[in-house]
Formats: structure tokens, sequence, C-alpha cells
């Protein structure tokens, strides 16, 4: 099976502690989940998107809209999301894995094809978009180390938050981060969706975005952050 350069792995479940069912909230017009996924296609450094969901009843309709959108769809259990990115890479073996969470619909593709590419170039062990609105950006992982630490980690911290291994050892790895271009530092704005309050912003930022839902679904960082700043002078 040949290794790809980069693959994207959306991770998603339905049993949100804060704000269950999110992914599949409506946000202009469809659910987050498909904002998240379709924005991530858009990022044309990645070889593959593959959606990472968990075997449970309930996340049923995640991996059906996931396979309507025509991605390979993964699911394993639902605390332990080390396995599933172990699983995945078993299926799709990648040099470069980037995460992307399905609670975060502005997703910038412009971003995460910054971060792959320096990811790449540099030969870095992890890898994120830094000074970026909260949400708008992804991290990138090395996908044989990542498919190694699922077979010598038992920590339930690092098995659950599959980052947090790479920061508590980044004293013996390569790690870089990519700033937000010119104009677009904004790490004080918050575009995720993780409460009730997080869904009713993001609800307005998606009708400001644009003239239509096309344009909405594909605005850039720049036009995210305009859209707002403008809905925060309103408030």
């Amino acid at each position: 099976m040949s290794e790809l350069a980069a693959l994207g792995v959306v991770q998603c479940r339905m049993a949100s502690t804060r704000l269950p069912g999110k992914a599949l909230a409506d946000l202009d017009g469809r659910p987050v989940l498909e904002w998240v996924l379709r924005r991530a296609l858009a990022c044309r450094a990645l070889d593959r998107v593959v959606l990472a969901t968990t075997t449970g009843p309930e996340d049923e309709p995640v991996a059906a809209l996931g396979r309507a959108l025509g991605l390979p769809v993964v699911r394993g259990e639902a605390a332990n999301v080390l396995a599933r990115f172990a699983a995945v890479l078993e299926a799709h073996p990648a040099r470069c894995v980037v995460r992307i969470t399905a609670d975060n619909p502005f997703t910038d593709p412009a971003t995460v094809q910054r971060v792959v590419r320096h990811f790449l170039a540099a030969g870095l062990d992890y890898c994120y978009a830094a000074r970026v609105p909260y949400g708008a950006g992804a991290d990138a992982f090395p996908g044989p180390l990542l498919a190694g630490l699922h077979q010598r980690t038992q920590d339930p911290r690092h098995r659950e938050h599959i980052n947090t291994w790479f920061l508590d050892n980044h004293l013996g790895l390569r790690i870089g981060c990519v700033d937000a271009p010119p104009g677009c530092e904004r790490p004080d704005a918050r575009v995720t969706v993780d409460t009730a309050q997080d869904l009713t912003l993001a609800r307005a930022l998606a009708a400001r975005l644009g003239p239509n839902p096309e344009a909405r679904l594909g605005a850039g960082l720049a036009e995210l952050i305009d859209a707002y700043d403008r809905l925060r002078a309103k408030e």
C-alpha cells in the first residue's frame, strides 16, 4: 500500500459533554460536520480526508454523512482517539497526519495547507497553526510516529487527546508552528463550537460570510475575521 504525503483526519462523535449532538446541529442549512468535512476537502495539500468516529449507535448518522460525501469512514472506541487514528493509518498510511476536529466548522483550508507544507519541508514531529482564530487552525503529526505511539502509551490522557504526548515530550521533539498571515493574527477570536453559546455565535457568523451558501462555506480567513469583528461591533 502506497504512503500518502498528507492525510486529513476529522475526529467526530455525537456524545459531546457540553453540547451533545453538536456535530449534526444546523449551521446555515448544513450540519456543522458537513462544514468541517467540506472545508477539509477544499485543502489541496491533503491527499485524502478520512472521517474517524465511534462504533456507538449514536454515531451512525455521523458515519452516514461521511459516506454520503464520499469519504472513507473509520470507527473505533469513543474515548480512545489514538486507537482510531491508528486504525485510520493502518488503512491509509501517511507521512503527515492532520488532525481536524468536528467542532471547528471554520477550519481554514489555507491555514491547513501552510501547516502541511511547513511540516513536510522542515521534517517536524509536530506542527500547529499559531495566532489564528481559535477553531480555524489544525495540527500535524508524523503518521509512523503516531501509529507507533498507539503501541507504546496506555496513558488515558494521551489516548484521548493525541497532541498531549507531543506537548509533554516537547524537549525531545522537533516542534514548529505556522503563524497567521499578516492582518489575520487573531488568537483572541473564538470560532469553535463547544457550547450552545458558541453555536449561536457560529450561526450569526455564518450568515455574515457571503451572499449565498456556497460563498459562505468557502470563506477565507480574512473574510472570517472581518465578519467576526462586524458581528462583535454590534453587540
